[in-house]
């Protein structure tokens, strides 16, 4: 169930239709809005299912100078296309944005670009997937400030994963795997448990990484393990910027522990040499990293340059002198973990008096 919007608005700017313009506008501009680290790092972990021809990608490389040296045909998609529909990094040059690759994204001149305090880009409620040369929301004078992107109320996959969370509940682990891996299916990520239990089976890869036999004792534990992950795994990566995830930390009662927990970690920024220069080809501390880990590939193909590193023989590891670490900035949720407060923000507030609430009521019944 979502809410209508056109691109269409009234001469004043000030109808109903200005929330949608504004909200792509806004996100189109990653000044004004990011993902949080722990977030970009958990949909930079989601793995795509490689039986699924979705995740087939033909990807350019480019040498040092960043000219194209050849094409690697039908690979695995470096990131799960629930993160490429959700978001940008400047490394992904599997997904287009606005026409061009998300790695290229930005050469326009009226388009920003993956860099300093803007490492990554919201594309939900965004006219992303327009072919308009990487200009972003700017696609025409016309439509300037104006989007036609609906505003999504509810969706299926929330009411699947709401009933996956009472069958966790029940105790009845098999059929809230169903229905998680419905969700994931439908983003071709590979799915959790085992195939023999899966409605997807010969058609997906399955983890193995659950026991559904009660038998040998670990029932318990794994529905615990799944509800976690429901919690802190899938629904946030399946519903950000949705607005429900307050929602659901008040009704678990656990919003303080896991603000305290997501304030624990810091992250590093490194200078991204664009593979695909045109604009900026250096992208400024645009690419994050937990604390102290290096970023880099499994990939051959790819060399280090991407990210301005040096070979240091001595210690046998990639330094990289220009990168920026523990960004204050990129750490999560530090004042609301510190200033969290349960009897004031734990619940919301329930009416004390429901008397006449609704101003239009008329007692007359007329």
């Amino acid at each position: 169930f979502e809410i209508n919007f056109s691109s269409e608005t009234n001469v004043l700017g000030d109808d109903e239709k200005n929330l949608s313009h504004e909200i792509s506008d806004k996100l189109n501009d990653g000044n004004f809005t990011q993902y949080a680290s722990w977030l970009i790092m958990a949909y930079r972990k989601e793995r795509a299912d490689p039986l699924k021809e979705a995740n087939l990608v033909d990807r350019p490389i480019y040498d040092s100078s960043g000219e194209l040296d050849s094409m690697q045909m039908g690979v695995l998609r470096y990131y799960s296309l629930r993160m490429a529909n959700s978001m940008s990094s400047v490394d992904d040059r599997d997904q287009l944005m606005y026409g061009v690759s998300s790695a290229n994204y930005g050469t326009h001149v009226d388009a920003a670009t993956h860099a300093r305090q803007y490492p990554n880009f919201v594309k939900k409620f965004t006219h992303w997937n327009v072919d308009n040369g990487g200009a972003g929301e700017n696609e025409a004078v016309e439509a300037q400030r104006r989007s036609g992107v609906n505003i999504p109320v509810i969706r299926l996959a929330e009411i699947y994963l709401l009933y996956a969370e009472v069958m966790l509940e029940e105790g009845n682990l098999s059929e809230a795997l169903r229905f998680i891996n419905r969700v994931r299916e439908r983003s071709h990520l590979i799915l959790l448990g085992e195939a023999s239990f899966g409605e997807f089976s010969g058609f997906a890869t399955y983890a193995n990484d659950i026991d559904l036999d009660p038998s040998n004792g670990l029932e318990a534990v794994t529905i615990t393990n799944l509800m976690d992950h429901l919690r802190f795994v899938e629904k946030p990566l399946e519903l950000s910027f949705e607005g429900d995830r307050t929602i659901d930390l008040r009704r678990w009662g656990v919003w303080k522990q896991r603000l305290e927990y997501i304030a624990q970690f810091e992250y590093d920024t490194w200078h991204y040499k664009n593979n695909a220069q045109e604009k900026n080809p250096i992208r400024w501390n645009c690419f994050i990293m937990p604390n102290g880990e290096l970023p880099g590939y499994d990939d051959p193909n790819l060399p280090n340059y991407a990210f301005r590193q040096a070979k240091n023989t001595a210690e046998e590891h990639f330094i990289n002198p220009n990168m920026r670490q523990s960004q204050p900035h990129l750490k999560d949720h530090l004042l609301g973990s510190q200033n969290f407060n349960a009897s004031s923000h734990s619940y919301l507030p329930i009416p004390q008096d429901e008397v006449f609430s609704n101003l239009n009521l008329s007692l007359s019944g007329n």
